[in-house]
């Protein structure tokens, strides 16, 4: 599309009907079969494309035998350059092969349009962000509260009394750190996916209220699973848990809240159409 627009835009449209043509030359001798060939590649050369209907390519299919075809795929060079049709000839002709040998035939998953990108962009950055948060909270809260208790634990040895001292190896020490930054990383993912599973209309912010007291027995279960076995890690992940969810039901219930002014916009809209 370039006419009365700022700059040429793509438009996809969402079903094409393709131009196809079959003819049967079975029945002429294999000279005559190549010059209807050449007539028949030279008309289609002189044949010119409408860019204002799409697709900008035609299809014939030329049969000379029982088991023997030409195949004609013409197309404007605006639609594929060189190396374009070459990839996606081999793409049509491994599909047909799979489709010889009678195997599932799996097409290449769309790419997302400009809207659904835009969607999906927050939850994009988002992710990331909490990760680092949930590392920022082992590093700045969780892990001197830990190295504090451990040190807590140590004593002076006496007369009858035995010597207890901390003494951790750099590897312990990675590992642990590791951990607990993994844990509370894919922890604080909470609210990305609550929220993402509000918005494709899975879960609502009612449902998250109604599931409050499961999702906080939940929270200490998880914290005892991904966490040392001690009080005091356990509950510094599970209390942040608790906040992200109800940060989650926040989040939930404004995309909710824009989903409906949303449509109640696009249904305004569509109605006000038909009275101008």
């Amino acid at each position: 599309m370039w006419e009365g627009v700022d700059k040429p835009m793509q438009v996809v449209m969402e079903s094409v009907q393709f131009p196809w043509s079959e003819e049967d030359w079975r029945g002429f001798d294999p000279d005559r079969q190549l010059a209807l060939l050449e007539e028949f590649l030279q008309t289609d050369r002189n044949q010119s494309f409408d860019f204002t209907q799409a697709p900008l390519l035609r299809l014939a299919l030329l049969r000379t035998g029982t088991n023997s075809y030409y195949f004609v795929w013409s197309n404007s060079h605006i639609l594929l350059d060189g190396w374009c049709r070459q990839t996606l000839i081999q793409e049509v002709i491994h599909l047909y092969e799979r489709y010889v040998a009678g195997e599932e035939l799996r097409l290449p998953a769309p790419g997302l349009y400009r809207n659904e990108r835009q969607a999906f962009l927050p939850y994009l950055i988002a992710t990331p962000i909490f990760f680092l948060l949930g590392a920022l909270v082992v590093y700045g809260l969780v892990w001197p509260m830990l190295a504090r208790f451990s040190l807590g634990m140590q004593q002076m040895g006496g007369e009858g009394q035995a010597t207890i001292e901390l003494l951790p190896k750099v590897e312990d020490y990675l590992t642990l750190m590791m951990k607990l930054i993994f844990a509370f990383g894919i922890a604080f993912q909470l609210p990305v996916i609550l929220t993402l599973l509000g918005r494709v209309g899975i879960l609502t912010s009612e449902q998250l209220k109604a599931k409050r007291r499961y999702f906080i027995v939940g929270a200490f279960v998880i914290a005892a699973v991904l966490t040392p076995p001690d009080v005091l890690s356990q509950l510094s992940l599970a209390v942040p848990l608790l906040g992200l969810y109800e940060l989650s039901i926040f989040s939930v219930g404004w995309v909710e809240k824009k989903a409906a002014a949303d449509n109640a916009k696009a249904a305004a809209d569509a109605a006000a159409k038909p009275a101008e």
